[in-house]
């Protein structure tokens, strides 16, 4: 009989690259990047990277090229969303994730379910993720490290879109009758 994955959920972070309801191009996977400001307790994220590091390497023993999950956000500073102290780590799978709302649906009791219609998961709003980390060996590319597994997103609030909002189209243009002149 095989055990069940443990799963964690991470602090409240910013949400940037949402790839929650069609895959990532480049990876060809469903992910998240989460933005945590400076100061946001990330120890179970920490030890859960420490201990699929151990239970692969030995403890202590991890490879000298080990690649970490949790980036420093000075590495994207020219990036929207990453200008503030804090740190950042992806999360990904094959499988597309539920993305749930802070609320619950009064039809089943359950946490309501966001669609992709609605608009509601965007880069910049605030979510939590549950996840597992896992260690991995890449004989190819001589490269290890440990990745962090998505399991499923709650939104948890609103924030400002990264990437800027878009402009009003009625401050960016107004009706031009010398097209229809132009045109004939």
């Amino acid at each position: 009989m095989s055990q069940k994955q443990k799963v964690y959920t991470t602090p409240i972070g910013r949400l940037s690259y949402p790839y929650l309801f069609e895959k990532s191009e480049l990876s060809d996977q469903f992910a998240a990047t989460l933005i945590f400001d400076e100061g946001t307790d990330l120890a179970e994220l920490e030890a859960e990277i420490e201990r699929a590091a151990d239970e692969k390497w030995g403890k202590g023993k991890w490879p000298s090229n080990f690649q970490h999950p949790v980036h420093d956000n000075s590495e994207k500073e020219d990036v929207a969303g990453y200008t503030n102290p804090g740190s950042y780590t992806s999360f990904k799978r094959k499988t597309r994730p539920k993305v749930v709302a802070n609320e619950k649906d009064p039809s089943t009791g359950d946490l309501r379910e966001i669609t992709p219609e609605s608009g509601e998961a965007y880069a910049g709003c605030y979510v939590r993720v549950s996840y597992h980390a896992y260690a991995w060996s890449n004989a190819k590319f001589k490269s290890n490290g440990v990745s962090l597994q998505l399991h499923n997103v709650q939104k948890m609030s609103e924030g400002e879109p990264l990437g800027g909002a878009l402009s009003d189209p009625n401050e960016d243009f107004d009706v031009d009758s010398a097209v229809e002149d132009a045109l004939g």
